[in-house]
């Protein structure tokens, strides 16, 4: 039987997201307490997937949507009228900053995103880092699971 982690039963945030952090995280009203700051709960999570794509390097919108979806194990991708105002709304607040180049705007994090990613407890770090490799291992071993019990039939 595979693990609950953050892809198969994660953290309540739509499609494909259960139970998996319970009641001290969620974008849905549950308590954040430090987390709350300074982002509020309007956009939590897109926030944080914003700073920890941009903490990997300079991005357009496009490809931080993009990655928010491979993040998420592609239930969700970001509708361009939430991302851009998110963008626009951070680099007011000097969490990010915007590079034009050729026509296209690059996002890049400042030193005041960092912080906030090293500050705060942020759930999506391990996601990006290490947990994919083991639900990748996870989904490999349920599939060889369900095709011996297939060939069995």
């Amino acid at each position: 039987m595979m693990e609950e982690n953050y892809f198969g039963r994660g953290m309540g945030m739509g499609r494909g997201f259960g139970r998996g952090m319970g009641r001290g995280f969620g974008m849905r009203g549950y308590g954040m307490g430090t987390m709350q700051r300074p982002f509020g709960r309007h956009g939590f999570g897109l926030r944080y997937f914003i700073l920890a794509v941009l903490n990997e390097g300079k991005a357009t919108g496009a490809e931080i949507a993009k990655r928010i979806e491979e993040i998420s194990n592609y239930y969700w991708r970001p509708s361009p009228g939430s991302l851009y105002f998110f963008l626009k709304e951070m680099s007011d607040e000097g969490y990010i900053e915007v590079e034009e180049d050729n026509g296209k705007k690059y996002y890049k994090i400042t030193k005041e995103g960092r912080e906030i990613i090293d500050s705060t407890w942020f759930p999506f770090k391990s996601i990006i880092k290490r947990d994919i490799v083991s639900e990748l291992e996870g989904l490999a071993d349920y599939i060889v699971e369900k095709r011996a019990t297939l060939s069995e039939s």
